[in-house]
């Protein structure tokens, strides 16, 4: 999810990654990869990100967690964010480990 659909040179745009284990056992070494697009630079992020990857650890069955990455934009044009979640156990359902979003920066130009 992003918090924009649109957005301007410079703005910073939030990009929220919810991970949910829908079971039927514990899932460990959850981790999300999420390379942000060339052009938006990394500012922050709620869980520590490095090199696009994203340790969340343990879910439960059931247990979801969202982790928020803060960009700013540095490009114009439509760009679309994937991210992917991976873990240690077996996964029955790879249907559902992958997300993208797009995001349309407007043109810009400095005169």
């Amino acid at each position: 999810m992003v918090n924009v659909t649109s957005a301007n040179f410079g703005d910073l745009v939030k990009w929220t990654l919810t991970v949910r284990n829908n079971g039927p056992s514990a899932a460990t070494g959850v981790k999300v990869s999420d390379v942000l697009p060339s052009g938006f630079v990394y500012v922050s992020s709620s869980k520590p990100y490095s090199n696009g990857v994203i340790n969340i650890g343990s879910l439960a069955v059931g247990q979801s967690q969202s982790v928020d990455i803060v960009t700013r934009v540095n490009i114009t044009g439509t760009f679309v964010n994937v991210a992917s979640v991976t873990g240690n156990e077996y996964d029955h359902d790879l249907s559902n480990n992958r997300a993208e979003r797009s995001i349309l920066i407007n043109p810009a130009s400095d005169l």
